[in-house]
């Protein structure tokens, strides 16, 4: 188990000062998609476009493993949205 750090951008890096204790980077990479499904879907409901916003994963030592992009965690690409 490992704590992993889930930070949105958007135009401004906002970042988790807590993190979360996971079994490991894939974990932690499946726990950053559902992250941005969530932010999706939330924007949504507020009429926000968040599709450009992205969660980037990093590890314990503050080393980025993995970035994910909201539009491609929704299914959509992001050379064909507006």
């Amino acid at each position: 188990m490992a704590r992993f750090f889930f930070n949105v951008r958007d135009d401004v890096l906002m970042t988790d000062p807590e993190g979360s204790v996971l079994d490991g980077p894939e974990a932690a990479l499946a726990e950053a998609h559902e992250i941005a499904r969530e932010l999706l879907v939330e924007g949504l409901r507020r009429s926000r476009d968040r599709r450009h916003w992205s969660v980037e994963v990093e590890d314990e030592a503050r080393e980025l493993i993995g970035t994910v992009f909201l539009a491609r965690a929704a299914g959509l690409d992001l050379n064909t949205v507006p």
